[in-house]
């Protein structure tokens, strides 16, 4: 991301930003992404536990 301090970046103002090519752009950009890794739960190798809160608190001393 540009910073305001590089001296290539160039103000715009909100009301000259055209917020269709934006999106565009950032359709495009995503588009060159190479697709994410997802892992759905009956592809991990491993079980994952998950414990209640009660196991985490303290016995009070009453």
């Amino acid at each position: 991301m540009k910073s305001v301090f590089d001296s290539s970046f160039k103000y715009r103002p909100s009301f000259e930003t055209d917020v269709r090519k934006t999106f565009q752009r950032v359709r495009r950009r995503e588009g060159r992404r190479p697709e994410r890794l997802v892992v759905t739960p009956s592809q991990h190798a491993t079980q994952i536990a998950v414990l209640p809160l009660e196991h985490f608190k303290r016995p009070r001393a009453d």
